[in-house]
């Protein structure tokens, strides 16, 4: 239920018009403490999210998971795992954790239950949100945020009429939804491969890729050197051999960097048992 009151909004918004005139009309608190204006930015932040965080998610392809700490790509025969496109795994995170974090936070205000997703959110051993479960399929990644966002947008006449400091703090978090929303946007371009063409040993051109499907072809990454089209298994395995590759050889020269370092301290060692027992040889031998 909408309460209107005679009283201006707590963040003194000013009707669109009139902000240059000698007494600005300030919007009437209709939510709580709260005008329209404040009321609707917040709902519609909250109604984009479900569908923010399935694009990110849609983005992978579906060999991809997450896992916890890093993002893996799962191989074949027990091959090793390697990072890849952290940061969109980080935006969709932080769009989950915080669909968590109000969805509990409004729950104890209101003492109510907090809806089910929020409950069974995946934490560490601190208690702290980690982000979207394992294996999070864009499907049921939208699912679970949208549980969450829908709880809040049902709650959120009651929410805005709690304490206005708690409410203010709610509402600027729930900026940081168009922040990404304007990192990953909803008409595909293409984006830049981690891998360069090196299946070709004369090319090593950029590939641009798409996520699958997003072009209305097969066509899921083109070479922009030779012009090389990759269909989706095939982009998918190739960019799994490179960045395996590239782990093991960070390993090996980490592990060839350590064997060195051990070597030198070695002779170090040796170096200094000399002196010790003979002391500084001067001159040459006769």
């Amino acid at each position: 239920m909408t309460i209107t009151t005679d009283m201006p909004c707590v963040n003194r918004c000013v009707r669109k018009g009139t902000e240059t005139n000698d007494e600005p009309e300030l919007l009437v608190a209709r939510h709580g403490e709260f005008c329209h204006r404040c009321f609707t930015r917040t709902f519609r932040a909250l109604d984009r999210v479900p569908a923010l965080v399935q694009h990110i998610v849609s983005n992978f392809p579906t060999s991809i998971t997450k896992a916890p700490n890093d993002i893996r790509v799962s191989g074949t025969g027990g091959g090793p795992t390697v990072p890849f496109n952290e940061q969109a795994w980080v935006d969709a995170d932080k769009l989950y954790s915080l669909m968590v974090t109000y969805a509990q936070v409004w729950a104890t205000a209101l003492a109510v239950s907090p809806p089910a997703p929020a409950r069974r959110s995946w934490r560490d051993e601190h208690g702290y949100v980690i982000g979207l479960p394992a294996n999070e399929t864009p499907t049921t990644a939208r699912r679970n945020v949208g549980v969450m966002s829908d709880w809040l947008k049902i709650t959120l006449e009651e929410i805005f009429r709690c304490d206005a400091e708690s409410v203010n703090r709610f509402s600027e978090a729930l900026a940081e939804v168009g922040e990404i929303a304007g990192k990953w946007p909803t008409e595909e371009r293409p984006r830049t491969s981690v891998m360069p063409h090196v299946q070709i040993s004369f090319c090593g051109g950029e590939i641009k890729y798409w996520p699958a499907g997003s072009q209305g072809t097969d066509t899921h990454a083109v070479c922009t050197a030779c012009s090389y089209e990759f269909d989706l298994d095939e982009y998918e395995d190739a960019v799994t051999t490179y960045l395996a590759e590239k782990q093991e050889a960070a390993r090996m020269a980490k592990a060839e960097a350590a064997a060195a370092t051990r070597a030198a301290n070695r002779s170090d060692v040796v170096r200094r048992h000399l002196l010790g027992k003979y002391g500084e040889i001067v001159g040459s031998p006769s």
